[in-house]
């Protein structure tokens, strides 16, 4: 049996994050319609292990430029978080 897998961006409709392209052979850009500030982007492996860290200022017409291409494939978790909130959205990195 074959699996295919077809990329569609995913969209977490609850909060407005549109993580872009997912799946990602490694680049990806995240985009909010929520946020007006400071957040912290985080990108955890399976088991929760930290694999990436930095702090943005995202606004309606900016994104954050991500770059997993020098980790291994496989589903990763991106939190992005301010003071008052945090999500979290799935990213396939193969």
């Amino acid at each position: 049996m074959a699996i295919t897998t077809i990329s569609v961006d995913e969209v977490s409709l609850e909060n407005g994050i549109l993580v872009s392209p997912n799946p990602t052979t490694g680049a990806f850009s995240i985009s909010t319609s929520n946020y007006t500030e400071e957040v912290t982007i985080e990108v955890l492996d399976v088991t929760g292990k930290l694999i990436f860290n930095t702090t943005e200022n995202l606004s309606p017409n900016s994104v954050a430029n991500i770059d997993l291409s020098e980790v291994a494939n496989g589903v990763y978790i991106v939190n992005v978080s301010d003071l008052s909130q945090s999500h979290s959205i799935r990213v396939v990195k193969k």
